[in-house]
């Protein structure tokens, strides 16, 4: 093909055609640059065929993280929702001199109790390392944020609470007034009369259960997210 049109460019010159040859040049050298224009046209494409995929991959892994997360929330709110009953339990009887209920010492093995939950992020790094602008979407963009920067923060920052309080008030107390104690199964006082009327530990209590309510909000409203994020991810996905 070069070779063809070296041959008319050497015609129009031995001919002294010089005007057609300028003419033939130009023509050339718009053909030229239009070829360089469509070869970047497609480079351009094919690099955001390239991205649009990554982007759905990472999409993709997103949800999967979120989906584990659901399961994580769903199983750390139940726990939470029966300690937080467990623990009004002993408050009510505490604060208002009720009769103790059968089980009792099993109800001192569920108060102030803390537990660590691990969130999966691997998705959420990855699109961050891609660029998280690359997120056309602004509302998706945001929400998606919103989810990783701000409500998981603050359920972890709901769970520190809950161990301070449990490694700085209830176990010191527990080490102090209890003869026996196990997580999660059973509590013996020493004193069961000095217990029932400590309004240290019933304060304790009360505070703590405050913090509880706190961190079952902040599960809840992670949990809803979570649900949301994955329904628009899913018609993302179904729209590509």
């Amino acid at each position: 093909m070069i070779k063809f049109f070296r041959k008319i460019r050497q015609r129009l010159l031995n001919e002294n055609r010089f005007s057609k040859y300028l003419l033939y040049a130009t023509g050339e050298i718009v053909l030229v640059v239009i070829g360089i224009l469509i070869a970047l046209q497609i480079n351009n494409w094919n690099e955001n065929k390239k991205q649009q995929k990554e982007v759905q991959n990472a999409l993709m892994e997103i949800k999967n993280d979120l989906i584990l997360d659901q399961m994580v929330l769903h199983e750390a709110l139940n726990r939470k929702n029966e300690e937080y009953d467990k623990q009004q339990r002993v408050i009510d009887i505490l604060d208002h001199k009720k009769e103790m209920v059968q089980d009792f010492d099993k109800l001192l093995g569920h108060l102030m109790l803390k537990h660590n939950v691990e969130f999966t992020k691997n998705g959420f790094d990855l699109l961050k390392d891609m660029g998280i602008g690359k997120i056309e979407d602004d509302d998706f963009r945001i929400k998606l944020t919103s989810y990783y920067d701000l409500s998981l923060p603050r359920i972890q920052a709901e769970i520190d609470d809950d161990t301070d309080e449990f490694q700085s008030i209830w176990l010191p107390y527990v080490r102090e007034h209890f003869t026996d104690w196990l997580f999660e199964a059973y509590g013996t006082p020493k004193d069961m009369d000095s217990f029932l009327n400590d309004k240290y530990i019933l304060i304790s209590l009360k505070v703590n259960l405050g913090n509880t309510d706190g961190t079952i909000e902040a599960m809840e409203k992670a949990l809803l997210e979570s649900s949301e994020l994955v329904a628009m991810i899913d018609e993302k996905l179904t729209d590509q």
